[in-house]
């Protein structure tokens, strides 16, 4: 017994260093896929009404997340959504494009990645009106639920999360 707990005080030094630098190999190794995940994403393109606040928030929200965006500052939203293809009754205030898809309003950018990364046969992704608790719109109430809506390649809308 006494010579295993010899081994141990022993080891404990060479254990106890690669315990503390565990936690910087993690966040250099996740840090690293962040980079490359970010840099395989397209820039996307935001279309929006100059002067808009939460689409400004927005924007500003997907850049903190490592997006590359393009802003399109336009008074014809209804015409830039018809050309996207978003449903007019599920529109919200900002319209915005990228990889081959459309994020129609406050869209959490999670979903945004999930979709660029993944390629699913969708159109896009709606986030209808201007719900309370979505990004750029949170104004520290309550969460408030709400839906966020995949349009399909076949024109068929379902719901893709609810936040």
């Amino acid at each position: 017994m006494r010579l295993r707990s010899s081994v141990f005080v022993a080891a404990f030094p060479i254990f106890a260093a690669s315990l503390s630098s565990a936690p910087l190999a993690l966040a250099q190794t996740r840090q690293g896929q962040s980079t490359a995940r970010t840099a395989a994403l397209p820039v996307l393109t935001a279309h929006k009404s100059p002067g808009c606040l939460c689409c400004d928030k927005w924007v500003e929200i997907a850049k903190a997340e490592g997006f590359k965006i393009k802003v399109i500052e336009s008074i014809d939203m209804t015409g830039i959504k018809r050309t996207v293809g978003v449903p007019l009754t599920k529109t919200s205030c900002h319209t915005t494009t990228g990889g081959g898809y459309f994020f129609e309003g406050h869209v959490p950018l999670d979903l945004v990645r999930k979709v660029l990364e993944t390629r699913p046969a969708l159109a896009g992704l709606l986030a209808p009106g201007m719900p309370q608790s979505a990004p750029g719109m949170d104004d520290g109430r309550p969460h408030q639920f709400y839906q966020v809506l995949a349009l399909g390649r076949d024109g068929k809308l379902t719901r893709y999360a609810l936040r």
